[in-house]
């Protein structure tokens, strides 16, 4: 894996994250990126394209960060720009506050599920499937600290039952876009069944 671009992405990573911390939490926002780049690294015995884990390390720096395309595009290059812009929700910018976020909530996220669904890049697909699992990893460890206190859901922009809508579509929609065969895929759906076990799935 050693390489000076993933030195450099790491270096922009922890850099752009800087003062931000995991939702709900003191946690500082650079260690998602390193959970992302550790899962894709796994996945791979670490022979994944470097474009792929440099993508997987600044996934978020367009959502979350002043950072833009073309700083992006300049830094670290057309594909890892395309895989980022791809991976990077609409109307999810770092000035949209709390009550725009609800509002764009389902609209997002559907936007994401569709994405999954109908893209046949295998490389953006493996950084959705380790973004999502990396999240779904630190919300059940996260709940479990509380005790699995139901005021937890209370840091996210829906409520649990469509957060476990949300994350139910993705488990279908990478197993529809053919992700059965990969690690990543069966440990994300063992977490999703793992925070939402005792709600009913719809029918």
């Amino acid at each position: 894996m050693a390489g000076a671009t993933i030195t450099l992405a790491l270096q922009a990573a922890f850099e752009l994250h800087r003062g931000q911390t995991r939702k709900g939490t003191n946690v500082p926002y650079a260690v998602h990126p390193l959970d992302v780049l550790s899962i894709l690294l796994k996945e791979s015995d670490g022979h994944l394209p470097e474009n792929v884990l440099v993508a997987g390390i600044l996934h978020d720096v367009l959502e979350e960060t002043s950072y833009t395309r073309e700083e992006l595009e300049r830094d670290f290059g057309s594909r890892v720009c395309a895989l980022v812009e791809a991976a990077t929700e609409p109307q999810n910018t770092p000035d949209a506050g709390r009550e725009r976020q609800r509002e764009t909530w389902q609209e997002r996220k559907r936007h994401t599920v569709d994405l999954i669904r109908r893209t046949s890049d295998r490389d953006l697909l493996m950084v959705l499937l380790a973004d999502k699992l990396a999240n779904a990893r630190d919300m059940h460890i996260d709940r479990s600290a509380t005790g699995n206190d139901p005021r937890f859901w209370d840091r996210f922009n829906a409520p649990r039952d469509e957060v476990a809508w949300y994350y139910r579509e993705l488990v279908a929609a990478f197993r529809a876009a053919g992700l059965e065969d990969s690690r990543a895929f069966w440990l994300f759906e063992a977490m999703v069944e793992a925070l939402f076990w005792e709600l009913s799935a719809p029918k």
